[in-house]
């Protein structure tokens, strides 16, 4: 299977060093590839798609786009103003949806190529005047966090909640609270919580609402302590194996991080 890290070093190969990453595809990205490449990270993809198309006007040289797939009809604005400038965007497609229909991209790209069930990406050639379509099946570069040693230190059959996409992530794990009388942890990484802070201003939290946030510091937001002390929700500032046991045993409702 051809992965990102292959199609990556080709494309650095070929004179691309710098990366711009859509949304959620900063979640397949590894420490180093972002160490390998000047990347920026876009959380719209509308407005990645022109981001791109400005960096390689100002740089004179040819830039990649990252994204998955279920925002790709997303980028269907910037790809055409792609097209009519002639500019050498690489679109990197993260696939996660084997049913979308590529073809209807093909009007607004110079050439696309679709490694999912090919491995001759070192043919691999990309367009001077036009966006140039890759299409790669999606797959993490890493494992950022192993659920099971989490679980270890969790009390005996307790019931983890894991949300699967990061828009509300956190509001779906309060909806689920108040649809059962049972204790739930919620395990999301650390950046999601950005995208749903004002969940926290919530006076029906109670002390069954025990959040695990996983991921590097940087990643946190800088109001997110403020947030949490204002409305009376403890912060827990632990690791993998210390500060679980005050996570587990608060009576407030709780928030810990782990690195």
């Amino acid at each position: 299977m051809v992965t990102l890290d292959r199609i990556l070093d080709v494309l650095e190969s070929l004179g691309i060093k710098e990366l711009i990453v859509a949304d959620t595809a900063i979640d397949f990205l590894g420490e180093k590839q972002k160490e390998s490449f000047k990347y920026s990270f876009i959380a719209d993809v509308r407005s990645a798609g022109f981001f791109a198309l400005g960096k390689t006007q100002t740089l004179q040289q040819g830039v990649a786009l990252l994204v998955e797939s279920k925002y790709i009809s997303h980028l269907y604005t910037s790809m055409v103003e792609i097209w009519f400038q002639q500019m050498p965007v690489v679109v990197i497609v993260l696939d996660t949806n084997d049913d979308f229909d590529y073809s209807l991209l093909h009007r607004c790209v110079r050439q696309a190529k679709d490694y999912r069930d090919s491995e001759d990406y070192k043919e691999l050639t990309i367009a001077d005047n036009g966006p140039t379509l890759l299409i790669i099946h999606a797959a993490n570069s890493e494992q950022v966090v192993d659920i099971s040693s989490v679980k270890k230190l969790l009390p005996k059959d307790a019931q983890i909640y894991k949300p699967t996409d990061k828009y509300g992530a956190i509001s779906k794990y309060v909806g689920f609270l108040y649809g059962t009388k049972n204790e739930v942890y919620c395990l999301i990484p650390l950046s999601w919580v950005k995208f749903d802070l004002n969940i926290f201003n919530n006076r029906y939290l109670d002390k069954r609402f025990k959040l695990i946030l996983h991921g590097e510091m940087a990643d946190i937001p800088c109001e997110l302590e403020q947030w949490l002390t204002s409305n009376q929700i403890e912060l827990i500032d632990g690791s993998i194996k210390e500060g679980m046991d005050e996570f587990v045993n608060n009576n407030r409702p709780s928030v810990i991080i782990i690195k």
